[in-house]
């Protein structure tokens, strides 16, 4: 590295001294305070301070850097193209941590990173080309998470328009208990040191940010010392909340699960939503869940100080609308056709995603096959 480039460290400021309005300050990691001046621009930082697993990133546009990062640049751009060089950067992000020490906070050992070989073919012409196809890959990607969150907009504001603000209820829905359509159960508890029945169990973990679960096959297998109870096992279409748990932002998340014939349990940090009456769709009550300022609503009656949780009390109390179950399956229909388009964005998302990591590998090796690669890219 030391021999090809140049590597410059950000200057150090304060947000109290030297803070502005117009430019980021950027450091090893996200964008912390503004300043009226820039030293980058276009460029990619790589971590010094406080590193994180994410420790190089790319930033569009006028920045100021702090001494938290530094940027490289070839000392010969007839050599080395700055473009490959970035790319070229991503890709070693892990050997890049690697050279970080520290307990509290880890920090870069610039010396080995001076010393990190890195390897670039003669033409600068193919280093371009190179950098090229990354980029339309990485162009594809962008476009499908961008489409991924649009289909997710496009559900809420769906969501709003038919049944108008939750909280306030200005359609004027009827009004009742969660309790009224179904019942409630706490999850069970158990002790690593059981042994005997295997069986899966959806846990806190398992609440990514989607209101739908269907992969059985990833949630882990507990080793219980005998058979839980049958209601314990979850049937489809039954809703599972959070109940407690250290971060406050997963209480009160709402999943939607779907075991079909696996015998599927629930972790004690949960509560378990059964819909026993035809007139609440579980479609509806998982998209209901997800709407802010209901969520929030539900929370006020949550307890606790350092770790914030609702109760079967809580739920069974809990008010909701509750339009016509001809409007709310009319809903259920819209959310199960833009799955299945939003599935075939994740599933193009996970194929690029794939081909971008296999792209950057190989292209880094030597041993890329430019027509067939663009080809499929493209």
């Amino acid at each position: 590295m030391d021999d090809a480039c140049f590597i410059n460290f950000g200057t150090r400021v304060v947000n109290k001294k030297d803070g502005g309005s117009i430019y980021p300050v950027y450091g090893g990691g996200g964008a912390t305070f503004k300043m009226d001046s820039y030293n980058r621009e276009n460029c990619l930082v790589v971590s010094r301070f406080a590193m994180s697993k994410q420790c190089t990133r790319f930033v569009d546009g006028k920045f100021y850097l702090n001494d938290s990062g530094l940027t490289v640049r070839p000392k010969n751009e007839k050599e080395l193209a700055q473009e490959y060089l970035d790319y070229l950067l991503l890709t070693l992000n892990e050997t890049i941590y690697s050279f970080s020490r520290g307990t509290a906070q880890r920090n870069m050992n610039v010396p080995t990173f001076r010393k990190l070989e890195i390897k670039y073919p003669d033409s600068t012409d193919l280093q371009l080309h190179i950098a090229n196809l990354l980029s339309k890959a990485e162009n594809l990607i962008a476009q499908r998470k961008e489409s991924i969150r649009l289909l997710d907009e496009f559900l809420k504001s769906s969501f709003l328009e038919m049944f108008g603000d939750p909280v306030r209820n200005e359609k004027g829905w009827e009004i009742n208990s969660l309790s009224r359509f179904g019942s409630l159960k706490n999850g069970l508890n158990y002790t690593r040191s059981e042994s005997g029945v295997h069986v899966r169990c959806l846990g806190v973990g398992d609440f990514k940010d989607y209101s739908k679960l269907t992969d059985i096959e990833s949630l882990q297998i507990l080793n219980l010392t005998s058979e839980p109870n049958i209601e314990y096992y979850l049937n489809d279409g039954d809703l599972v909340f959070v109940r407690s748990n250290g971060n406050r932002e997963l209480v009160g998340r709402c999943l939607l699960v779907y075991p079909k014939n696996e015998k599927v349990t629930f972790s004690g940090f949960c509560i378990r939503y059964r819909i026993e009456s035809k007139g609440l769709n579980p479609i509806f009550v998982s998209h209901l869940f997800r709407v802010p300022i209901f969520r929030t609503a539900m929370l006020q009656g949550g307890k606790g100080a350092n770790i914030q949780n609702i109760s079967q009390q809580t739920l069974e109390k809990l008010k909701i609308p509750t339009p016509p179950i001809e409007l709310q399956t009319q809903f259920a229909q819209i959310v199960e056709k833009t799955e299945v388009l939003k599935n075939q964005y994740q599933q193009s998302l996970q194929e690029l995603q794939n081909l971008y990591g296999s792209l950057s590998q190989r292209a880094f090796k030597g041993d890329l096959e430019f027509s067939k690669e663009v080809a499929r890219a493209e």
